[in-house]
């Protein structure tokens, strides 16, 4: 008898231990049918899975492709997107760098201060797909302004 409480003892603590960290796990649901006018994590993964399917470091083929990626998707929200060309010089690596910005305005109706939503498109040099290293806020910032314009709202 004294085995069969030391068992259920045991296998009751281990239940407990489990619940206990099955209860601070957070859990998502998912919300690809959220209305288009609130954000949508699961929408906002689209774009992510497509800008970190390969290392994209400046001056790879990769990188040109996620470019040509978030123009396409600019576009598809209607707006215009411009390229940006110069030369940055990494003092650390005393390498000269030639990036290229994508830089899309939505005109507001009145004058006023203006909001700035910005994010590098480049991964690591090292082998990096991106995902954490702001294709993250890419995604974000794709979602967020498609949101806002299914609003129908100005700025």
């Amino acid at each position: 008898m004294k085995k069969l409480g030391a068992i259920l003892s045991l296998f009751l603590i281990i239940a407990l231990v489990f619940y206990s960290f099955y209860g601070l796990t957070p859990h998502y649901d998912g919300d690809e049918t959220a209305p288009a006018i609130e954000f949508s994590v699961d929408r906002a993964l689209h774009p992510l899975s497509e800008i970190s399917k390969k290392p994209h470091y400046l001056g790879s083929d990769a990188h040109e492709e996620v470019r040509e990626f978030l123009i396409s998707e600019l576009r598809k929200l209607g707006l215009d997107p411009h390229i940006q060309k110069g030369f940055s010089l990494n003092p650390e690596s005393k390498t000269l760098d030639k990036p290229i910005n994508i830089v899309a305005r939505l005109k507001g109706m009145e004058d006023g201060k203006a909001l700035l939503l910005l994010s590098h498109y480049d991964s690591a040099l090292v082998p990096s797909f991106g995902a954490s290293d702001d294709g993250s806020g890419l995604s974000a910032i794709l979602e967020s302004m498609r949101a806002y314009l299914a609003s129908g709202n100005t700025p």
